[in-house]
């Protein structure tokens, strides 16, 4: 994700057995192949791509 922190490997997220959600907008700093990489990583995982908003657009407007 960031060049050097959090290093987290594949394996590291193999270990995690808690639901987790990956959430990204689709022109975020993250690549959307990184954030599948990520979801693809964790046993118990959701993916959420969402449209690119405003800052703050989300809390504004939860529906």
């Amino acid at each position: 994700m960031h060049s050097a922190e959090p290093a987290l490997t594949p394996e590291m997220l193999a270990e995690l057995a808690v639901r987790t959600l990956v959430m990204i907008d689709d022109d975020d700093e993250v690549s959307i192949e990184h954030a599948t990489e990520f979801y693809r990583s964790v046993p118990v995982a959701e993916l959420s791509i969402v449209p690119a908003r405003p800052m703050g657009y989300w809390s504004r407007n939860p529906s």
